[in-house]
């Protein structure tokens, strides 16, 4: 279905990411996964079926450091010239402590991940987007709702100032391509315990279907929009306007 397309997406390995990467190379999408752990590239890449495999290419390096986020850059110009698509899932969950019981080095070395990072792959990946083509930001409900990220450290302030950057992306880069945030509500994903799924939760591959859609089906543009995804009905409704 996504054959001849290629889209890149940071955080591919990780527990959202990795849907996200199996629904679009399973539908014949190249998909590039920045990555800087071999051993979670093949454990991920095991969650793509068999033949789909060859589809998925991991870029090794730390995508929130410069120097290698510029080597990415140039392997796909080399390889790929350029990006038909682009998604950051970076970042993950934290829970432990309230915002002032955490230390300065603890805040910094969260907030690299959670939100330098979108920074510096979306800063130096995102000039090889074609033009007319989706660059997509995935966050979470407790950028949004505070009462739901308590004692969360710095996963709420960085998931509302990635927000942010999405918007200012959309308002800056307007005419040449869009760009959008996937605001999801809890994700069943493969690391989730059964105990904590309930069925009106999407999946990550799921998410991947709204990727996919978004970028790849949907005809009529959209930009600068926060996207909320709060359970499988709101999925299933995007879904259905995306494909219309």
């Amino acid at each position: 279905m996504y054959e001849g397309k290629v889209i890149l997406v940071a955080g591919g390995t990780g527990a959202v990411g990795e849907g996200i990467v199996k629904y679009l190379a399973e539908n014949g999408a190249t998909v590039l996964v920045p990555t800087r752990s071999e051993d979670k590239a093949l454990d991920a890449l095991g969650y793509v079926d068999q033949p789909y495999r060859k589809n998925v290419f991991y870029l090794f390096g730390d995508i929130s450091d410069e120097a290698d986020a510029q080597k990415m850059h140039d392997v796909i110009v080399d390889h790929f010239e350029q990006l038909d698509g682009m998604v950051s899932s970076l970042g993950g969950w934290w829970q432990g402590a309230a915002l002032t019981d955490i230390t300065k080095a603890e805040w910094e070395e969260l907030m690299q991940g959670l939100l330098t990072a979108h920074f510096v792959a979306s800063k130096t990946l995102m000039p090889l987007l074609r033009q007319g083509s989706n660059y997509t930001f995935i966050s979470g409900v407790s950028a949004e709702d505070a009462a739901f990220s308590k004692y969360s450290g710095p996963v709420a302030p960085a998931g509302a100032a990635v927000l942010m950057l999405s918007e200012l992306y959309a308002v800056e880069m307007a005419g040449r391509f869009n760009v959008n945030a996937l605001v999801l509500g809890p994700v069943n994903t493969r690391v989730r315990p059964t105990s904590y799924r309930k069925d009106s939760y999407v999946s990550s591959k799921t998410v991947g279907e709204l990727i996919g859609a978004l970028h790849f089906e949907n005809s009529e543009p959209i930009t600068g929009e926060r996207l909320r995804v709060p359970d499988v009905d709101a999925a299933a409704s995007y879904l259905a306007k995306w494909r219309s």
